[in-house]
């Protein structure tokens, strides 16, 4: 029975959200597209995902959020003034619908940018992102670990610390930021048991990773 990659959005879920790019592109060539991404998701998606992780690398990336409610979904949506926004707000299509239409407009503006500033043509994202439900808690805790282990597992850094592109900074700074740091903090049980808990899966990586397969597959 083969696993369904694909899996609907809905308010008050959480989803692992990754992509990568096509023919071996690089979305990220630059800090200057790393920063952008962002800026673009915070435009376009952080109004109706409460993030609590992400990891950029130069072939692809990762999401881990959580819908909003449908009523702080609503006040953003009644902005848009798109098309798609209107069939919401008209009750002709739902709310899975719509953001995969909002991050297909966000890939939109990534790619137009992308290409001008590399003189290139056609697009940069596989066609379907992937999008599944995170409902066991386990696998939340394993998957903030892996998205942040994901620069060391591809060969691009040996320490979580020292890769910029990813939301693990984040957990160890005061500076302003959109994650939902002291949610996630508390889920762990403080920032110490947070940072020994990665440190605890980068060296028994080999024996997550075949955990994740499995929560993956449940």
């Amino acid at each position: 029975m083969s696993f369904n990659y694909w899996q609907k959005f809905d308010h008050d879920n959480v989803y692992h959200i990754y992509n990568r790019s096509i023919q071996e592109a690089l979305l990220f060539q630059d800090n200057s597209d790393y920063t952008y991404f962002l800026k673009k998701y915070k435009e376009y998606l952080s109004p109706y995902f409460a993030t609590y992780a992400y990891c950029l690398i130069p072939n692809h990336f990762h999401f881990l959020v959580k819908i909003k409610p449908l009523d702080a979904c609503t006040i953003f949506i009644k902005e848009e003034k798109t098309l798609t926004s209107s069939k919401f707000l008209n009750n002709e299509i739902g709310i899975d619908e719509f953001l995969v239409n909002q991050i297909r407009r966000f890939f939109s503006s990534i790619v137009l940018s992308h290409n001008k500033k590399y003189g290139r043509k056609g697009n940069l994202f596989a066609k379907r992102f992937k999008r599944v439900t995170v409902s066991k808690e386990a696998k939340l805790s394993y998957l903030v670990c892996y998205l942040h282990h994901n620069p060391i597992h591809h060969g691009l850094t040996k320490s979580m610390i020292d890769w910029k592109h990813s939301s693990f900074r984040a957990y160890n700074s005061n500076q302003k930021t959109l994650l939902e740091k002291e949610l996630i903090l508390k889920w762990f049980g403080g920032l110490k048991e947070f940072l020994e808990a990665h440190l605890s899966f980068q060296s028994d990586f080999k024996d997550n990773k075949r955990i994740l397969e499995r929560l993956e597959m449940e």
